[in-house]
């Protein structure tokens, strides 16, 4: 960049402060040449028993102070809160974005079921609470997002369930699942009970931490088990297809 435009630039933005500087000193020589003035007023009048041109000056900037503190003050007050309510906001949904950015989205392929363990599975629930559960949908797209969510689907409960509420039917289904991978994988797996009902179950298994994050997103207002698993007692009614 050529010399002469450096000069030329430097030389604006000094004219630019000084210019800036000569404004904010004209409005406070204008607000005390204002305040000496009504301030002379008041010493002449003798109504407002000001003994001094100072005591003029005294009593109107007391009269300001008064304004300001009524009228002003709340509103930069009321003002200043709001910023300050919104900062925090700001600042939660910023620490939010960063604790899901770096949630790691790795998914734990070891927790995948084969064919044969969703087999083993449905055998366990058989009379535990269901009669008569087969496998219904594997949802295969959400492993993809770190979550391993299927199907249990029975033409109802056995006898000595039929009064369970629904809440006790995810519970069961919990436990049979957290025990079959505590046997087959020697390791605690976080399972959530998305629906619940006498006829169909829907499991799902987070294979990684965003996994985890999302059910959890999910299923937010749901109530916890005794086993530390969310579940959420749908009660849905749905048509089962014949075999």
């Amino acid at each position: 960049m050529p010399l002469t435009d450096l000069i030329t630039k430097e030389s604006m933005r000094r004219m630019r402060d000084y210019t800036l500087m000569l404004i904010i000193l004209g409005i406070i020589y204008l607000m005390l040449g204002i305040i000496a003035i009504l301030g002379y007023v008041r010493y002449k009048n003798p109504k407002y028993n000001a003994n001094t041109w100072q005591d003029g000056n005294r009593q109107v900037i007391r009269i300001i102070y008064n304004l300001l503190k009524k009228y002003v003050f709340p509103i930069v007050f009321e003002l200043w809160r709001f910023i300050l309510k919104l900062f925090c906001w700001l600042i939660g949904k910023y620490i939010k974005w960063w604790n899901k950015k770096n949630i790691s989205k790795e998914v734990n392929n070891s927790l995948i079921l084969t064919d044969k363990e969703y087999i083993e599975i449905k055998k366990r629930l058989k009379d535990n609470p269901f009669e008569f559960p087969r496998i219904g949908n594997i949802y295969l797209d959400d492993i993809m997002k770190g979550i391993l969510r299927f199907d249990i689907l029975a033409i109802g409960l056995v006898s000595k369930y039929k009064d369970i509420e629904n809440t006790t039917i995810g519970e069961i289904v919990c436990s049979v699942v957290i025990d079959f991978y505590q046997e087959t994988r020697g390791q605690p797996v976080n399972v959530y009970i998305t629906v619940a009902s006498p006829i169909r179950v829907q499991i799902a298994i987070a294979l990684s931490e965003f996994g985890s994050y999302m059910l959890q997103k999910e299923l937010a207002k749901a109530n916890q088990c005794d086993r530390g698993i969310l579940i959420d007692t749908l009660e849905e009614e749905i048509d089962i297809p014949e075999e």
